[in-house]
């Protein structure tokens, strides 16, 4: 079955209205109230888009879906370009990864605050990853063969 098999699924269907109840079916980054509707997925599965939590899930307009979707892609491009510049290797990049799943129970964020993370993302993201690993670059930081850090020996 293809994705776009699941998402025509009964079970997707059921989901996908409980998500657009929950989010008073509102677009949670422009609150349109007007436009068509779409839940998108904040990080996904092997399995199937209904055995995702809800807290993964949110709604917004086609627009936003798009334009949010877009900015994903690019925005994950730059981190892991950033953090591969910073000298850090695969399996950095796999700890730091299980590190963020490894964060349980975030609430569901909507409303206002979305907006502020939404507005602080495009604006300030990037700029403070490429400060913060031009910093470490600059730093007198170094990793030795088993990845521990310590000082550089000049």
């Amino acid at each position: 079955m293809t994705y776009l098999d699941k998402l025509k699924d009964p079970k997707w269907q059921k989901k996908r209205l409980l998500i657009l109840q929950r989010d008073e079916f509102t677009c949670q980054n422009c609150f349109s109230d007007k436009e068509t509707l779409h839940v998108h997925h904040l990080i996904y599965s092997d399995g199937s888009p209904w055995d995702i939590d809800d807290k993964h899930l949110i709604t917004l307009c086609e627009n936003c879906h798009k334009s949010i979707t877009e900015e994903e892609k690019e925005y994950k491009t730059l981190l892991i370009d950033s953090v591969k510049g910073a000298g850090f290797m695969g399996d950095d990049l796999r700890e730091l990864a299980e590190g963020f799943h490894s964060i349980k129970n975030l609430p569901h964020i909507s409303g206002v605050v979305a907006s502020v993370i939404n507005y602080f993302v495009k604006h300030y993201l990037s700029f403070m990853v490429d400060e913060y690993f031009k910093h470490l670059s600059k730093s007198n930081v170094t990793r030795n063969k088993k990845g521990q850090y310590g000082k550089k020996i000049h």
